[in-house]
């Protein structure tokens, strides 16, 4: 995962107001796995993304462009 994106996951968590074991309860994940998608070399797949972010009233969108 970029560091843009676990910065604004951390970002949006704190913004919002919650701990992380408040957005992991919202999530069903425990408050670790919320660490750890806010830390340097988390690897969540896209679904995991869109729920934690969700959580937060954000959406996620994905391009797909061809190589140029």
């Amino acid at each position: 995962m970029s560091t843009d994106t676990y910065n604004l996951l951390r970002r949006a968590r704190l913004k919002s107001g919650l701990t992380q074991q408040q957005l992991a309860e919202r999530v069903g994940v425990t408050q670790q796995q919320i660490a750890k998608l806010e830390s340097p070399g988390a690897n969540p797949t896209l679904g995991g993304l869109v729920r934690v972010f969700g959580a937060l009233g954000l959406q996620v969108h994905v391009n797909v462009r061809r190589k140029s």
